[in-house]
């Protein structure tokens, strides 16, 4: 790799940096542009508290990835609790966004044995099992 081609690498990391700091600015001055009571509609409609749908929006869209993975790795299919489950898959999600032990499950995903160590770290794991034991 070239000094350039480094040096390119670096600044394209920078903006997409900048950029995603952006977007959550805007997103959170979107919320915060909300009447209270609209605010509360919106986090009732979630089935959230207005400090939890405070805090997902200042997470980002991607703060709950690790999810569905999770759920790919335990054999739950996404696509059929998003639609059997809305309310249930909103709670994964919301969870999972404000989870403190992303390091960890990002780890189990990646050794591939997720389903054997999240009881030890995942806010989320009995229900996962659960819903895993139910669907299957």
């Amino acid at each position: 790799m070239t000094i350039a081609s480094s040096l390119q690498q670096c600044s394209a990391s920078i903006i997409s940096g900048f950029h995603t700091l952006t977007e959550r600015h805007r997103r959170r001055s979107e919320l915060w542009a909300l009447p209270p009571a609209e605010r509360q509609r919106v986090a009732d409609e979630l089935r959230l508290t207005t400090s939890q749908l405070e805090r997902l929006v200042a997470a980002g869209p991607k703060a709950s990835v690790e999810m569905e993975r999770l759920m790919a790795a335990l054999g739950i299919e996404t696509l059929k609790v998003e639609a059997d489950f809305p309310y249930l898959m909103n709670d994964f999600q919301a969870t999972c966004a404000q989870c403190n032990a992303k390091r960890a499950c990002r780890q189990a995903l990646a050794d591939g044995n997720a389903p054997e160590r999240i009881q030890a770290f995942c806010p989320n794991a009995d229900e996962l099992f659960a819903l895993a034991e139910r669907l299957a």
